[in-house]
């Protein structure tokens, strides 16, 4: 008896809608795609939008319950979510619409699914108290619209979100994501444990806010800008600096521009050099020193010696080039072997740079054949003196297995002061004077004369050379 005195009162509220507002919601549920529903206080539907029906149609076709697909709005009218959804689900929505009953509270644009399963669909969800013109609360009605293909296409772009993050965070490179005001939107993780803190603490913020250093913001920033003013892409290599280790890194910075070609941001993706750099030092190196005793090589000693000359023109002054030839080194050689042979020469080397100053080159040219050229000399320096000092320098023994192996040397020196003398010249006069001096009884000192060219050795090509002085 209290279920239809309740039945009763429920009919009697609904008996006072007029008839304009009776069609007028007629007209609205019957062409709205939206779900729409009306309940009493026991949960039983009272009317039903046109999107209800539709919405359930599509779930029982998916079901492959076809006796139901030529159902009306009528179907829906007194049953509750137990006669139509899946029990746990039905027991929820129940749940929520009894404490909108109790509590007057609304739910507003809440997500949900009409299935416990994966079937399901995804809808956004408002509920609020339906009351009588009395402000009497006589059940619920909600607005349900279907999202699942946002809700879906979100999940796929969240999905690839994820697949991209993976990547970037497993990238060996730093990238970052700036905006036109070179403020960071997105770095990886490389890219954050080079600035030392944490994505969340990195986004938002600019390189000077990070407190990058001087020296990165010099090289780095100008390259960021140029890239947001002319809209082309742009490299650049800068340090940092990790503890006590310099790396070297190389940036190529692209634009991000919006379809009216506007400057939205810039992509940069910075490699770590630091190891290709290293590799580099050591070729240029090896490219310009003596593998065995770490001299400079003969390319090195043009090289000097081309801009020791480019620099007479307008520093006047001397340059001289000592060609120093060890006496008799085969013997050394053919006696105790390459391997000891070797040996004197990488000793010989460092006595002929302690005979030297730190501005002053010694070169290998090979063989048992060193050079040293000064450069930058003093009014008073003079070329015997200097050659004097190489000699000396060579002769204490050199020591093996307890033996003392006595080493001299003959040197051939020349004075330059003429600018445009070639260089090939100077060298092969230096040659053409050391040969001299082998031929004045050897561990001796010759310095260049014009008259050596008609004396030198036959296999020396010879040539007419103009006074040194």
């Amino acid at each position: 008896m209290k279920a239809e005195h309740q039945d009763a009162d429920d009919e009697r509220s609904f008996e006072h809608v007029s008839h304009v507002e009776r069609v007028c919601l007629h007209n609205l549920l019957a062409m709205t795609n939206e779900a729409i529903y009306f309940k009493d206080l026991s949960n039983r539907f009272i009317l039903v939008s046109k999107g209800v029906l539709q919405h359930h149609l599509a779930r029982e076709r998916k079901k492959g319950h076809i006796e139901k697909l030529d159902l009306g709005p009528e179907y829906y009218i007194g049953k509750t979510d137990l006669d139509l959804y899946d029990a746990a689900l039905a027991e929820e929505w129940m749940e929520e619409e009894r404490r909108i009953i109790e509590t007057a509270a609304t739910m507003v644009d809440i997500l949900e699914r009409d299935s416990s399963d994966t079937e399901g669909g995804w809808f956004r969800t408002s509920k609020a108290p339906l009351r009588d013109e009395n402000g009497t609360i006589i059940g619920t009605f909600g607005i349900s619209r279907d999202v699942t293909a946002q809700v879906v296409a979100e999940q796929e772009l969240a999905r690839r979100e994820a697949q991209l993050r993976a990547v970037l965070d497993s990238s060996p490179d730093v990238i970052a994501c700036y905006n036109q005001e070179l403020r960071y939107e997105m770095v990886n993780a490389k890219a954050a444990a080079l600035l030392g803190t944490t994505p969340d603490k990195i986004v938002g913020r600019s390189d000077e806010e990070l407190g990058r250093p001087p020296e990165v913001l010099s090289l780095l920033l100008p390259a960021l800008q140029h890239v947001v003013d002319s809209k082309e892409t742009h490299e650049v290599e800068f340090p940092s600096q990790l503890g006590a280790q310099t790396i070297w890194w190389h940036a190529r910075m692209v634009p991000q521009l919006s379809a009216d070609g506007v400057v939205t941001g810039l992509v940069m993706a910075a490699r770590d050099l630091t190891q290709l750099k290293a590799v580099q030092t050591v070729l240029a190196h090896q490219a310009l020193h003596d593998h065995l005793t770490g001299l400079a090589n003969r390319l090195a000693l043009m090289g000097r010696l081309s801009a020791a000359m480019a620099n007479l023109r307008t520093n006047p002054g001397r340059i001289v080039l000592l060609f120093i030839d060890l006496d008799n080194f085969k013997l050394i050689n053919d006696a105790y072997g390459h391997d000891v042979g070797d040996e004197v020469l990488t000793e010989v080397a460092l006595r002929l740079r302690g005979a030297a100053r730190h501005a002053d080159m010694v070169a290998r040219l090979g063989g048992d054949e060193f050079v040293m050229l000064f450069d930058v000399l003093a009014p008073d320096r003079d070329a015997r003196m200097l050659a004097n000092r190489a000699l000396r320098s060579l002769r204490k023994g050199f020591v093996h297995d307890g033996e003392t192996l006595s080493v001299t040397a003959s040197i051939g020196a020349v004075v330059i002061s003429d600018p445009e003398t070639d260089v090939e010249d100077v060298l092969r006069d230096a040659d053409i004077a050391m040969y001299s001096a082998k031929a004045q009884g050897k561990n001796q000192i010759a310095m260049f004369q014009p008259v050596l060219t008609c004396t030198a050795q036959p296999n020396v090509e010879l040539a007419p050379v103009a006074h040194r002085v």
